[in-house]
Order: structure tokens, then sequence, then C-alpha cells
């Protein structure tokens, strides 16, 4: 699991010379898809919880045996699948944005021009 610079700080296992300055617009681009993301997860969630409310947790399923002959089973719904897969999707998303979001504030402070306070008093 990738750590934040701050979760770095506070084990003590920063190192600054690692820390690279990737372009603002570059990391903005990536915080959008990541916000996309998101919203896509939420849509498949509310999908999944949907398909699980109207067909319910099993689904009937037929299929020939050995023997050629139709048996019927009772199978999972694949939505809880889905389900399982959107909630993993988007901790990991959620997760991105906060490491983006603090690369952002890096690179911001970064491309922020010093002001010198003694500049013009000559």
């Amino acid at each position: 699991m990738k750590l934040t610079i701050a979760e770095k700080q506070a084990r003590g296992t920063h190192q600054a010379i690692r820390d690279s300055a990737r372009p603002l617009e570059e990391i903005r681009d990536e915080i959008a898809d990541s916000l996309e993301g998101v919203a896509l997860m939420r849509a498949n969630l509310t999908m999944a919880a949907q398909g699980i409310k109207t067909k319910g947790m099993y689904l009937l399923s037929r299929a020939t045996n050995n023997k050629g002959e139709v048996v019927t089973t009772e199978k999972l719904n694949p939505a809880f699948k889905v389900q399982r897969e959107a909630m993993s999707a988007m901790k990991s998303l959620k997760r991105a944005l906060i490491i983006l979001r603090e690369e952002e504030e890096l690179a911001l402070q970064l491309e922020k021009p010093e002001h010198n306070e003694f500049e013009g008093l000559d």
C-alpha cells in the first residue's frame, strides 16, 4: 500500500529526495479521472443493489449433467460479486484521491513563486 507523505513522516520513514514533482495539470487530470471513477462505482453499487433486491440472493440455473439430464440449481446472484468489486474499487479510488490531493498541494507549493519581501527596496 502506498503511503502519503504525512503518513511517512509520522512513521519516520519519509525521504524527501524521493518526492517527485509531476506537472500540476497531469495531477489534476488524474484527480478528475479518479472522481469520475468514484461516481461510476457508486452507480455500479446502486445497480447491483437493485439487481439483488429484484432477483434475490439466489438465481435458478438450468444445466445438463453428465447423463444429459436437465438439472435446476440455485446459484449466487452475480450482483453480489459486482457489489464487492465496486466497494473495493471505491476504497482504492478514495485512497488514490487522498494521495493525489497531497501531491497536488506539493506541486502548488513548488509552482508558487517565492515572494521576496525585500525586492524593489534598492
